[in-house]
């Protein structure tokens, strides 16, 4: 039977929130500190003795979890150091509080360090936004090369070649002189598929190279090195021109936030609000569909699909720029809730509706024709 290893607290590498820790582990059968080795299916794979001092708690831990190699891995995210407001589960419940959250994220100055958590997140239009804005940070484009070509293509190739010799339980010594021998040109390309190359690990086959392709098809730090390299599109929008879609609610008590029991729920319901629409769907198919939509799991366990909608937002006749917004999509909610299967997350909009009662105003979602979203909060219903 397998050791279990419970979580007992967690490494802040960046020493403040938010922050991305590393799960620290104590083990039943031993006195040492552990940090789980994740394998490229998101899986603890091993776990690597750590000193004790590089390690802190994290209180209160939201849940005191055990896990053993083989399990699923654990991910941990610190969001406040004021009070105690962590973030622990599994990729898709991190991923998704990820997204909730990038309105706190987006405050941190640095953008390499914004960069982290894009990366987690697995979102590609949320990596290549702030990937875009680490780019400037270079002093010429020989530097922006070395940066996309090193740091990003390469580095992930061998992170994740890594973390496949690990879950194969090849030897370390084995493991870096694999990792040593990849390399990759000036346009991107790596040496996987050269002959040569296995035959410097013998214990690994082409299945093993095939395996490492697929996972890094997912990957968005290989992706948009490998796009940038390669001279693609940036994907940036042409300047927005007409309305293409146009959405319009008054906001209710609920929708405001003032239910006088219970519960705020943090966002407004996006329903059919008097407009010509099938509510359960036009919200993800419809107005959202250009939006890039990942699936999780909400802190219930509810199935669903979560997309940040990059919104010019203005607030009551003041411009706030382009917000980062959740929206969330569950089919099953229409059949618990009766009216509804889609939510705009408040995110970056809570303190504006904490500071002011928001209820009767009216909220107007437009999407341009070149696939550019707004958001207005207004105090009179919107003309035609």
């Amino acid at each position: 039977m397998s050791d279990q290893f419970e979580l007992i607290g967690a490494i802040n590498p960046r020493g403040k929130a938010p922050s991305i820790c590393v799960p620290a582990f104590g083990s039943r059968t031993s006195n040492d500190t552990f940090v789980q080795l994740i394998g490229i299916d998101d899986r603890a794979v091993d776990f690597e003795v750590i000193e004790e001092s590089s390690w802190e708690p994290v209180a209160p831990l939201a849940k005191h979890r055990s896990i053993q190699p083989g399990s699923l891995a654990l991910y941990c995210i610190v969001w406040s150091d004021d009070k105690p407001d962590c973030d622990i589960g599994q990729i898709d419940e991190i991923r998704q509080s990820l997204l909730e959250r990038r309105w706190l994220i987006d405050c941190i100055e640095n953008p390499f360090e914004q960069l982290d958590f894009a990366q987690l997140s697995r979102y590609q239009t949320w990596f290549s936004e702030v990937a875009q804005k680490c780019e400037a940070f270079f002093k010429s484009r020989d530097e922006v090369q070395s940066w996309l070509r090193y740091s990003l293509v390469l580095g992930r190739l061998r992170s994740t070649f890594y973390a496949l010799a690990s879950s194969k339980n090849a030897p370390v010594s084995l493991r870096r002189k694999m990792e040593a021998a990849i390399t990759v040109d000036e346009k991107g390309t790596d040496n996987l598929s050269d002959p040569g190359f296995l035959k410097k690990g013998p214990i690994f086959n082409s299945e093993d190279i095939e395996a490492i392709k697929r996972q890094l098809e997912n990957d968005v730090a290989y992706n948009y090195g490998r796009s940038r390299l390669s001279g693609a599109s940036d994907g940036k929008l042409k300047p927005s021109e007409t309305v293409s879609r146009r959405w319009t609610k008054r906001i209710t008590v609920s929708d405001a936030q003032r239910k006088r029991t219970g519960n705020q729920r943090g966002s407004i319901t996006l329903t059919k609000s008097s407009h010509p629409i099938d509510q359960a769907t036009y919200f993800r198919n419809e107005l959202f569909d250009n939006a890039e939509w990942i699936p999780g799991k909400s802190r219930s366990g509810e199935t669903l699909q979560t997309a940040l909608i990059r919104f010019s937002t203005n607030v009551l006749g003041q411009n706030l720029g382009v917000l980062s917004i959740p929206v969330s999509f569950a089919a099953n909610r229409q059949a618990r809730q009766g009216n509804y299967t889609s939510l705009l997350h408040l995110g970056p909009l809570a303190p504006w509706f904490e500071g002011q009662d928001m209820t009767n105003k009216w909220l107007v979602l437009e999407r341009d024709n070149n696939g550019a979203f707004s958001l207005t909060i207004q105090e009179n219903q919107p003309t035609v």
